[in-house]
């Protein structure tokens, strides 16, 4: 395109403008695979403001979550057992290729609230295609 004073601009597309940055994936990533920070987040309770953003993630309507959305449910997983609308978001959250992950969020389905008709209606989508254990 040319412009009134005769110079040409190019627009270009970013596609990867909406994926998260890849150094954060992986510190993210790595922080949540250590066992010990595993032993620390059973303890975890959410601050007034972790709090607040957890009850908007939980009381939103589904969609994807970014990764620190997910960081936070995963970190707060044992503080929001009680609340059978957390189950669903919690389950967006984990990462189902990490099998000691894979492993932590079934055994964590035991301790979890019973979930609505609705949670579980969700609980069938193609989100949890593949998952045994949370389709059951």
């Amino acid at each position: 395109d040319r412009t009134a004073t005769g110079r040409n601009f190019k627009c270009f597309v970013d596609y990867d403008a909406e994926n998260e940055h890849p150094a954060i994936l992986k510190d993210l990533r790595l922080t949540r695979s250590s066992r010990c920070s595993r032993v620390k987040d059973v303890d975890a309770r959410p601050n007034a403001d972790e709090m607040r953003r957890l009850d908007e993630l939980i009381h939103r309507p589904r969609r994807q979550f970014n990764a620190e959305e997910k960081h936070l449910l995963f970190r707060f997983r044992m503080s929001l057992t009680d609340q059978p609308g957390a189950l669903t978001k919690f389950l967006h959250a984990v990462d189902w290729n990490d099998m000691e992950e894979h492993q932590h969020a079934i055994e964590l389905l035991a301790k979890w609230s019973p979930v609505d008709i609705d949670d579980a209606l969700e609980l069938l989508s193609k989100d949890f295609r593949g998952i045994r254990e949370v389709r059951c």
